[in-house]
């Protein structure tokens, strides 16, 4: 277990020293929707919790490895003298414990920025200036991009549905632009207000993982074109999931049964799951986006079928990745036979790997 510990010096006035939500902006930044207290803020002098009983509320917590970064601008006594001395003192008490000293804030560049936005701020010059399109902004495995981050909190509208906003609430710029956000109960909603505002407001539209792998972007190009849209990806959940259960994407192949956001709306996908047999027998590996119907139960029952073995397929094993990027991600790991009696969380995504793709590269059989 890691723990980081933003120390500060303090001060006699509270909200002069104030590093808590310092801290809580890092925690959400390096950790989105964990509910952990991970990230703590610390005083030197003036204000508790004081450095010394915080370092020791970590290794009482389990901490294995303890983080401490000086939250000051240069390295002056408390940086270089005091703040040492007392992790010295509670590493005698704890040697086994591994203890890491960072360097403090100092000079860097995003210094500079952060000056530089501060006088822009202060001047009435405002944020640079974003250009009035549909930015389609990926989220749910990785901090924001600074482009992305830029465009996001000088959008005039913030659009998501209510499980992005979920997770989007652990992010760091979900306090600078909640009051902005619109969540709508159905995409064709969504797409029907960006229609009516978006040649007035800038409008920024949260989506899941990578928007151009089985995402809303096709819809926002489809509907609006290309020149009205911008994307900025995080990962695809296919991609996330393949390093989670630590298998290549060679010649992959990555297919989605899912019938799209609105259940009264279905759409027809490319391949149905009748086909999931086939395709497995000629590709060796298959990453499938499910939904709540196209569920990984029912593509192990298909792959039980008689007809699978005239697919020339033998053992089957099968990866469901539950809820990737949440905290609560889980990965089943089994056969068809044992995968068929089982019911998931949504959403999900499932990684089929046939007995001869596991042996043509020299993986063992777990099947």
């Amino acid at each position: 277990m890691e723990r980081i510990i933003i120390a500060g010096h303090g001060s006699h006035r509270k909200d002069d020293s104030n590093i808590e939500q310092i801290a809580e902006l890092l925690h959400n930044i390096i950790h989105p929707g964990c509910g952990d207290d991970c990230v703590k803020a610390a005083y030197l002098q003036f204000l508790k919790p004081d450095i010394m009983e915080t370092l020791t509320a970590c290794v009482k917590e389990g901490a294995k490895k303890i983080i401490v970064h000086p939250y000051f601008l240069s390295s002056g006594t408390h940086v270089s003298t005091n703040i040492p001395e007392i992790i010295k003192e509670v590493k005698a008490q704890y040697p086994d414990i591994t203890f890491v000293y960072t360097k403090p804030l100092g000079i860097h560049k995003k210094m500079a920025e952060v000056v530089r936005e501060r006088i822009a701020a202060a001047s009435g010059l405002g944020p640079e200036e974003i250009e009035n399109k549909i930015h389609v902004i990926g989220i749910g495995f990785r901090p924001l991009e600074q482009k992305a981050s830029r465009v996001l909190l000088g959008s005039d509208v913030v659009l998501s549905n209510g499980r992005l906003l979920d997770v989007f609430k652990g992010y760091a710029e979900y306090e600078d632009v909640k009051e902005k956000i619109v969540v709508h109960p159905t995409v064709y909603e969504m797409l029907d207000y960006i229609d009516d505002n978006y040649t007035e407001k800038t409008i920024s539209l949260l989506a899941a993982g990578d928007p151009m792998f089985f995402g809303i972007g096709r819809l926002i190009i489809e509907r609006f074109g290309m020149d009205e849209a911008e994307i900025y990806p995080d990962l695809s959940s296919v991609q996330v999931a393949f390093s989670r259960v630590k298998k290549t994407e060679n010649n992959a192949l990555m297919i989605s049964l899912h019938g799209g956001p609105d259940p009264s709306k279905r759409r027809k996908p490319k391949y149905e799951i009748i086909e999931i047999p086939r395709l497995l027998a000629g590709h060796g590996k298959v990453g499938v986006l499910t939904d709540r119907e196209n569920n990984p139960s029912k593509i192990a029952e298909e792959l039980m079928k008689p007809s699978a073995v005239g697919c020339q397929l033998s053992a089957v094993t099968m990866y469901v990745c539950e809820k990737i990027g949440y905290n609560d991600e889980k990965i089943i790991q089994g056969a068809p036979e044992t995968i068929a009696g089982m019911s998931f969380a949504y959403p999900n995504v499932v990684i089929l790997v046939s007995a001869e793709e596991a042996s043509a590269q020299g993986i063992e059989d777990v099947s």
